[in-house]
């Protein structure tokens, strides 16, 4: 086996997380694999997290500090930054509130020269909430029967941000992130990556090198809920004609993609809706009615569609999903709340 230690850059994009970082960056400082940078890349932070983060630049000239110096503002665009501020031979992208076990490094680049002419090599990755060891639990399982492009579409990720070990080619072909993302940035990455055919390999499934901090869901407000829709709507346009042009199972592809439209549709927002649709998730009348729907579904992810048409759209769904569910007391109720007619949207 080779014995050179090759740079790796481990990409630290950061907002807000003065409580959090602090854990993170030691867990990269206590790494058993010695030739490594770690850039942080600091997306207008306000709350002390910068004054942390220079504590371990002026420490261990490993940590490289910079702020977002261009639009547009989000962890899309501070990757971006780090790719470009990178010297290494290959990147992690990790996020501020994950560790690093202490031989992560040193694990991944003992896999690279066991397993060469790979493009980038993907690792498991544990769950914790408070401390890594309080969950037993996997992000995911990365062997499975469906394909990892399929899975991915259908929303059950096999790796997230920091499972993959990247070439830094690899990303520079890709042209890294997409900064037009709200949200999501990773699966399109990930997906970006599958089909282009770059080859990567997995690990086995018992083996875990990375921590995934689960937290509560925060509940935000109508306005950002709008602006992450917009975002899933342009991601959604970019990805299907990708997948599509390098797929035989096109229709295959299409239904998977227009089934994680209709979570994400039920799903987003208005608390009533939500308990209305979720409470027939799962039975056979609920398949059937998606069935029905598809293509309904399918059109609106495939159009640009202004959100106020989308909601339109969507109301419509769930009205007619409730009366196939012999509901008409709550679906004509959801329909004059949200005042349509079939001839003006108001």
């Amino acid at each position: 086996m080779c014995t050179t230690q090759p740079l790796i850059s481990v990409i630290i994009p950061s907002y807000n997380r003065s409580e959090l970082i602090k854990e993170t960056l030691d867990s990269v400082h206590s790494q058993s694999y010695q030739n490594w940078e770690c850039i942080i890349v600091d997306d207008g932070s306000t709350d002390g997290s910068q004054e942390i983060i220079t504590r371990y630049v002026m420490k261990d000239e490993r940590f490289r500090f910079f702020q977002r110096n261009r639009e547009p503002k989000g962890a899309p665009t501070c990757r971006n930054i780090g790719i470009e501020k990178s010297e290494g031979d290959y990147f992690i992208f990790l996020d501020s509130d994950d560790l690093l076990a202490d031989n992560c490094l040193e694990n991944r680049i003992k896999n690279v020269y066991l397993n060469t002419n790979y493009d980038f090599w993907v690792f498991g990755t544990y769950v914790f909430y408070d401390k890594p060891g309080d969950s037993s639990d996997n992000w995911n399982l990365l062997h499975k029967d469906n394909d990892d492009l399929f899975r991915f579409i259908l929303y059950d990720n096999p790796w997230g941000t920091g499972g993959p070990l990247w070439k830094k080619q690899t990303v520079q072909i890709l042209k890294g992130y997409d900064e037009s993302a709200y949200c999501w940035q990773d699966w399109e990455f990930h997906i970006r990556a599958i089909v282009n055919n770059f080859r990567y390999w997995k690990c086995n499934e018992d083996y875990h090198d990375l921590y995934y901090r689960k937290r509560a869901l925060n509940l935000s407000d109508e306005k950002h809920h709008l602006i992450k829709l917009k975002s899933l709507i342009n991601l959604f346009e970019k990805i299907e004609p990708i997948i599509s042009n390098n797929r035989t199972d096109k229709k295959k592809i299409q239904s998977a993609i227009g089934n994680l439209y209709f979570k994400f549709l039920i799903n987003l927002n208005d608390k009533n809706a939500i308990e209305l649709v979720l409470e027939f998730t799962g039975t056979k009348t609920y398949k059937r009615i998606f069935v029905t729907y598809e293509r309904i579904l399918l059109k609106i992810w495939m159009r640009k569609l202004t959100i106020q048409k989308f909601n339109y759209l969507k109301n419509i769904y769930i009205v007619n999903l409730l009366k196939l569910l012999n509901r008409e007391k709550f679906s004509s109720k959801y329909d004059s709340t949200y005042c349509f007619s079939k001839n003006k949207m108001i």
